[in-house]
């Protein structure tokens, strides 16, 4: 898996990260007209891994944003966006979307949250 460009369905996907901080989540067909910015993390509190993680027609990564908090986000290509899939508030000492990532089966995407201390 390309983690710099993670390829799901038609785009590849990127992070741009600015001087002051803030970072975009954009996508990419490969020419000018296919390359939009799908999400802006700029405000006090939004922030997105590094990781990003593709499946199916999407990318799933961790992150937080000013409205939902910790959460588990999907991005979908071609109808742009960013949707929260799973708040991780109520999860303690938690990990998710280790190096196992997401798994695609059967045209779902699979990924687990598990506390930190069972892994040990």
């Amino acid at each position: 898996v390309n983690r710099a460009f993670p390829i799901a369905g038609e785009y590849a996907f990127f992070i741009l990260t600015h001087d002051l901080g803030h970072r975009e989540l954009w996508r990419t067909d490969g020419t000018v007209e296919g390359t939009a910015m799908i999400e802006s993390f700029e405000q006090e509190g939004d922030h997105i891994s590094n990781e990003l993680y593709p499946a199916i027609d999407s990318v799933f990564f961790q992150g937080q944003s000013a409205e939902t908090g910790k959460a588990i986000f999907v991005a979908r290509g071609d109808s742009g966006g960013v949707t929260p899939l799973v708040s991780l508030e109520a999860f303690e000492n938690y990990a998710a979307l280790d190096s196992a990532g997401v798994i695609e089966f059967d045209g779902h995407a699979y990924f687990r949250i598990y506390s930190r201390d069972e892994a040990d």
